[in-house]
C-alpha cells in the first residue's frame, strides 16, 4: 500500500484492528521527511537528460514540496481525528531508544498534538520535556526538520510558535528553543 493510501486509510472505520506501532514506524521510515529520504526522492524525480533537467528542476522541487504538504495535512487530519492513533504516536515517540532514530516527523507530530489542546496538550508537553532533557531531541534534529519540511512549517507557524512559547517558559529549554527563531529558518 502506498504511503498516501495508507495515510488516507488511517481515518477509516476499521481502525480497531490496526497495529499502530507498525503503521507509525512504516510512515516514519517510508515518508521522505528526512534529509536522506528527500535526496532519494529528488534523485528518483530527476529527469535523465541534462537539458530537460534544468527546465524541470524547479517543477520537481515544487511538486515535492506540494506533495509533502498534502501528505502531512492528511496525516495531521488522521491523527487529530483518531485518538487511538494520536496516543500510539505519542507512545512511539517515547519508545525511540536512540537519538539517531528520531526523525523530523516526530517533531511535527508533537507540534500537531500540542496544537490540538485539550487532553492531548499535557502528554505532548511531557514528551517534549522528557525527550529534550534526555538529550533525544537535538539541535541537529530540529535543524533537519527546518531543512526538510519548510513548506509544512510555514503553514503551521502559529502552532510552532505556541510550542516555542511553551518550551521557552522553562529555562531548561531556552537553548533548544533558540533555534526555533521562525524568521531565521522560514523567511
Amino acid at each position: 500500500m502506498s504511503d498516501s493510501l495508507l495515510v488516507g486509510h488511517l481515518s477509516t472505520r476499521n481502525v480497531h484492528r490496526v497495529n499502530w506501532f507498525q503503521v507509525i514506524n512504516g510512515l516514519r521510515s517510508g515518508l521522505p521527511f528526512t534529509k536522506s529520504g528527500l535526496k532519494t526522492l529528488l534523485k528518483e524525480a530527476a529527469p535523465s537528460s541534462s537539458q530537460v533537467r534544468a527546465s524541470q528542476s524547479v517543477t520537481n522541487s515544487d511538486e515535492i514540496a506540494s506533495s509533502k504538504a498534502i501528505t502531512f495535512h492528511s496525516l495531521r487530519q488522521a491523527v487529530i481525528s483518531n485518538p487511538k492513533l494520536l496516543l500510539a504516536w505519542l507512545k512511539n515517540i517515547r519508545a525511540v531508544a536512540s537519538v539517531y532514530h528520531h526523525k523530523p516527523i516526530d517533531i511535527m507530530m508533537l507540534i500537531v498534538m500540542h496544537s490540538k489542546g485539550g487532553t492531548q496538550r499535557r502528554p505532548a508537553e511531557k514528551v517534549w520535556k522528557d525527550r529534550i532533557t534526555a538529550g533525544m531531541f537535538t539541535e541537529s534534529l530540529l535543524e533537519e526538520t527546518f531543512q526538510v519540511l519548510p513548506e509544512v512549517l510555514k503553514k503551521h507557524v502559529d502552532e510552532l510558535l505556541d510550542v516555542a512559547a511553551f518550551l521557552l517558559r522553562s529555562a531548561i529549554f531556552a537553548a533548544f528553543c533558540s533555534l526555533m527563531s521562525i524568521e531565521t529558518h522560514l523567511f
